[in-house]
């Protein structure tokens, strides 16, 4: 039996993420497919634009055999923590033998996916000089990203530039980071599917810009994509978190710097506008700059809402190397024809198999996720007048 897992947040399921499933497990000559994924939160430091039950149950119906959430700490994080998560999420699962993911190039002058490992292998043993090109960068104002694809470039040569071209390409040097440190069997069996540039085929991006308008795009059996959510739809309750825990407090700037991407200039400038509105729709646009991208202050303002502080994520993190898997696995759907994967991961799995929110309220890590479903679920409800389809239930099965 050969497993072969992938990294996804489906946001939404479209046309091109059913060709890459199919693809991933040709390439990887596997039985089975596990897909880590991100639940209603992901990692631009949005909402998922549609719910993870129905995200699970599309990538079950176009070839995952099981479909786990990444927690909500990682989900919501930047690139590189967002990668780890991932990657020990299926490592936790003691099931997976190989790991695909997709991309806008695979070839790489003739090097294929081993360019991505070589700068990833940088990136775990930094050199002096590394550091210092990328010390100088960040000083001269280059984002996080494109001062490390310039240092890698500069130590490793231009050609490895290539390996943050893309986000797609940065994720896959990521990963790779993530299996080196985990020192997992995992690292020699790597793939990476194309992405298609077929006529029906649209990035998640783009579907979610015109969502109404998108059915073409996606699978029949994922077509349906009314009653979507935005940022905006959270807009009261991150105001009245921010006037609930911090206004008229001496040590605002203080306190909110612990949450996870607030760093202490973010902080002060959300200080400053605190006798205006404080939601996302209104602070966004005034706290994004030349070196801050939107996606860094969406992060950082979804991780207020959400009570994610950095303490947490790093202790979260540390647990999968102390413990050789995460506290708990949350199982989001499963083909009955997987008996045989659930089984191995129900045996093998140093981590708790987690098949209904209720079952694990003692852990500190999955009080985050169980809040970020019911805030989710209860802004659905709100919007749409009608039940949330999922709030405590199982997971999908097939």
């Amino acid at each position: 039996m050969k497993t072969v897992g992938v990294v996804a947040e489906f946001n939404p399921f479209h046309n091109g993420h059913e060709y890459f499933l199919r693809e991933a497990k040709r390439l990887a000559n596997a039985d089975y497919l596990i897909c880590a994924m991100s639940p209603d939160f992901v990692q631009r430091g949005e909402m998922a634009v549609i719910s993870e039950k129905r995200r699970a149950k599309a990538a079950l119906l176009a070839g995952a055999d099981v479909v786990v959430a990444i927690p909500l700490h990682f989900s919501t994080a930047a690139a590189e923590i967002f990668a780890e998560g991932g990657i020990n999420t299926l490592l936790s699962t003691r099931a997976v033998d190989s790991l695909c993911f997709g991309v806008e190039n695979v070839d790489y002058e003739g090097e294929g996916v081993g360019i991505l490992r070589r700068a990833a292998e940088l990136l775990c043993n930094e050199t002096d000089s590394f550091k210092e090109c990328l010390k100088e960068k960040l000083k001269d104002g280059a984002t996080y990203p494109a001062a490390v694809s310039m240092a890698v470039a500069k130590e490793l040569g231009e050609k490895y530039a290539d390996a943050f071209s893309t986000p797609n390409s940065a994720l896959g040097c990521f990963y790779f980071k993530a299996l080196i440190k985990a020192s997992s069997k995992v690292l020699n069996e790597v793939s990476a599917v194309k992405r298609s540039t077929e006529p029906q085929m649209k990035s998640a991006t783009q579907i979610r810009e015109d969502i109404g308008n998108s059915k073409e795009y996606v699978p029949e059996y994922a077509s349906d994509l009314s009653n979507a959510l935005t940022l905006k739809d959270f807009d009261e309750m991150l105001e009245a978190k921010l006037i609930e825990d911090f206004f008229g407090r001496e040590d605002f700037v203080k306190e909110l710097i612990k949450y996870q991407d607030m760093g202490e200039e973010l902080a002060r400038r959300i200080y400053r506008e605190k006798n205006g509105r404080m939601d996302f729709s209104t602070l966004l646009p005034i706290l994004k700059t030349r070196n801050v991208t939107y996606a860094h202050v969406s992060r950082a303002l979804l991780h207020v809402l959400l009570g994610i502080k950095e303490s947490e994520v790093e202790a979260f993190r540390r647990s999968f190397y102390e413990k050789g898997g995460y506290p708990y696995l949350r199982v989001l759907g499963f083909k009955k024809s997987a008996a045989s994967v659930m089984k191995k991961m129900n045996e093998e799995s140093r981590s708790e198999i987690i098949m209904n929110l209720s079952e694990c309220e003692n852990s500190s890590f999955f009080k985050t996720d169980m809040y970020g479903k019911l805030l989710y679920d209860r802004v659905y409800a709100r919007k749409y007048s009608e039940k949330p389809e999922y709030e405590f239930a199982g997971p999908v099965i097939l």
